[in-house]
């Protein structure tokens, strides 16, 4: 101890013995264990706890605290070691521990960022992340949450999934498992708002290049594989509702429209139903919705686009013809 001002308090090295062979051949250094206490308590006492492993940093007044750093040694000319966490097997009738990895609450500052983060390679692949959670042979699977910060005050911290830079950027892959009964839903949904819900937006990337093609989105109803009486899934795009008794509110409008263009053609638009090898096409069904006692049911408008130099566009309709 020392109460002297601008004085340190003595430190405490732990050192495992140096291997210093000539031949260099085998030798290691010496291990250091440090191993709380055991309980042999009966098996029926469940008070009877080992003993616990605390690392503490020193506390500060004025100042920081102090830190704990964990770091594997390094190596001149092979791997450095790793650092393994983790909890022990449990009993026969007991669960396996908890790993729980926390900062500390702040006051009036910012509380401590977690950060995982791998080492970056010259020549080689650089090491991955995986977050993976248990399985169960009967019971179910863990789930696994990401959440950000609420902010009651402000607003809610983001949550960002980006693939890595290159010459070829990394693909992002959203896949719920196959199962042998039914697989699992993707669901993608913006919260609601007091004044306004959120915006979802899927859009495809940009093309910088030459001559060069945007990215394509694409969107397809899951394949009937059974050769039985399987039907493939359904795509469903439907404008928002609205619960508004007045006459301002209305339903949210779905609207598809080719892609525009500066010195080109812009893109087009077409509704196709999907062909059969062995049976009939399907039908195309444009309609408006009933309307209630007090309204009119909705208008269809067909038109095409006006022209202030060329011919405006026809409208054609045709039957098919029989071969």
């Amino acid at each position: 101890d020392t109460s002297d001002v601008m004085f340190s308090g003595g430190s405490v090295a732990v050192t495992g013995g140096l291997a210093s062979s000539q031949e260099m051949i085998g030798s290691s250094g010496g291990h250091i264990l440090v191993h709380a206490g055991a309980s042999y308590a009966e098996s029926v006492d469940t008070s009877g706890n080992g003993g616990d492993l605390r690392l503490a940093g020193g506390a500060g007044s004025g100042a920081s605290g102090g830190s704990i750093q964990l770091t594997s040694g390094r190596s001149e000319s092979s791997s450095s070691g790793y650092v393994h966490v983790h909890t022990e097997d449990s009993g026969t009738a007991g669960v396996s521990g908890d790993l729980s990895l926390a900062t500390g609450s702040a006051l009036m500052s910012n509380s401590g960022d977690i950060s995982l983060a791998t080492g970056n390679s010259t020549q080689g692949n650089s090491g991955g992340i995986l977050l993976d959670v248990g399985s169960s042979f009967y019971g179910l699977g863990g789930g696994m949450d990401l959440l950000a910060g609420d902010a009651p005050r402000g607003t809610g911290g983001s949550v960002s999934v980006i693939s890595g830079e290159g010459l070829a950027s990394g693909s992002l892959n959203w896949v719920s498992a196959s199962a042998t009964s039914a697989s699992g839903n993707i669901l993608t949904m913006a919260g609601m708002g007091g004044k306004m819900g959120g915006k979802v937006q899927v859009e495809a990337g940009t093309s910088l290049g030459d001559i060069q093609t945007g990215g394509l989105l694409s969107m397809s109803g899951g394949t009937g594989s059974s050769n039985v009486g399987s039907t493939g899934g359904a795509i469903l795009l439907t404008g928002g509702s609205s619960s508004a008794m007045d006459a301002t509110g209305a339903g949210g409008e779905v609207v598809v429209a080719g892609g525009a263009a500066e010195g080109s053609d812009g893109g087009d638009l077409s509704v196709l139903t999907g062909t059969s090898s062995l049976a009939a096409s399907g039908s195309l069904t444009v309609g408006t919705a009933d309307s209630s006692a007090l309204g009119h049911s909705g208008s269809i408008v067909i038109e095409t686009g006006h022209s202030k130099a060329a011919t405006a566009g026809n409208i054609s309709m045709m039957v098919g013809t029989t071969e």
